[in-house]
């Protein structure tokens, strides 16, 4: 009991913020089950009406604890409910049995006047992991008690934030490495396996992808941890810890804010046509932290085991 008040006391101060409870426990009956309601059918994504709860969270969320602007969450909110939006849409698309998808790295048929003409195309892309956008509201909940199994049996000192603040920084090195092509300066960061893979798919990309991938800490605009996986064996008493983080960057973000408040249109025509560039803009990273935290454990560095770059626009284009 006590560690999970002190977890929750953790998420409070975390939050800086009363109200993201509240908004919290309005997704939620009186005796703590998930409103139906507010998901589509697969039980598994929020509908429209659950997704304004989510974000009102979020916001205050994102708000109190200073890691974007009010004008740049507003601008954030619509151009994830567009790709929200558009993550549905394909959902129902799958479904029909006239809907094909193919891997995005085969080559499209493109129609020109009757006349068929092939385009090689690779979009950005790092690793082949799945491409995870947004957060889930199950694996909030399961996540809190992951997070208590590691408080009361691996790491009574672990705490989320100070981890989410390590990940960020270290999206910055790892990137701006990959970015420069310095594949030799990655070991200790990441796994020997994602540097051959990572360094295989890097040699297909054009200069405009590789330009993409370097991160400054001022362009992460958003971040949030997706997973809290727990790997035990008891028959070799080994207990493992990974985390998969959400990371959302925005290039020169500074620009967007420039153009939505002094642009030469209306301020109404500067905010379409700014929400419309960021939302285009936007590059999704995914990257998965692991650490041994068994008892006997010689390293208790995390390092990354997977890790991919990818841009939500280009991706459900090409969907």
């Amino acid at each position: 009991m006590n560690i999970t008040n002190n977890l929750i006391r953790e998420d409070i101060q975390n939050m800086n913020n009363v109200d993201y409870i509240d908004i919290f426990n309005q997704m939620l009956t009186s005796d703590g089950i998930l409103r139906s309601e507010l998901f589509i059918s697969d039980n598994l994504h929020m509908n429209g009406q659950g997704y304004v709860i989510w974000t009102k969270a979020a916001k205050n969320y994102l708000r109190m604890n200073g890691f974007i602007s009010k004008g740049l969450i507003i601008v954030l909110k619509i151009g994830m409910a567009s790709i929200l939006s558009r993550s549905f849409l394909m959902m129902s698309l799958r479904k029909s049995s006239s809907f094909k998808r193919y891997p995005l790295v085969y080559i499209r048929s493109i129609s020109s006047d009757h006349h068929h003409q092939h385009q090689h195309y690779r979009p950005l892309m790092l690793m082949d992991l799945p491409h995870i956008a947004y957060p889930n509201i199950f694996l909030i909940i399961k996540n809190f008690f992951s997070r208590l199994i590691i408080n009361g049996h691996f790491d009574s000192t672990f705490a989320i934030k100070p981890f989410c603040d390590g990940a960020r920084q270290a999206l910055t090195v790892v990137s701006q490495l990959i970015g420069n092509g310095q594949f030799d300066d990655l070991p200790g960061f990441v796994t020997r396996e994602v540097i051959n893979e990572v360094k295989q798919n890097y040699e297909h990309l054009s200069s405009q992808q590789k330009q993409q991938i370097p991160v400054e800490e001022g362009e992460i605009i958003f971040s949030c941890p997706y997973l809290i996986g727990l790997i035990m064996d008891e028959q070799a008493n080994t207990r493992m810890v990974e985390i998969t983080m959400i990371f959302h960057v925005l290039k020169n973000p500074e620009l967007y804010r420039e153009e939505m408040f002094e642009g030469s249109g209306s301020a109404f025509s500067n905010w379409l046509s700014t929400v419309k560039k960021m939302r285009d803009n936007i590059i999704v990273c995914n990257y998965k932290f692991l650490r041994d935290m068994s008892k006997n454990a010689s390293d208790d560095s995390w390092i990354i085991t997977g890790l991919n770059h990818w841009s939500p626009n280009e991706y459900f284009q090409q969907s």
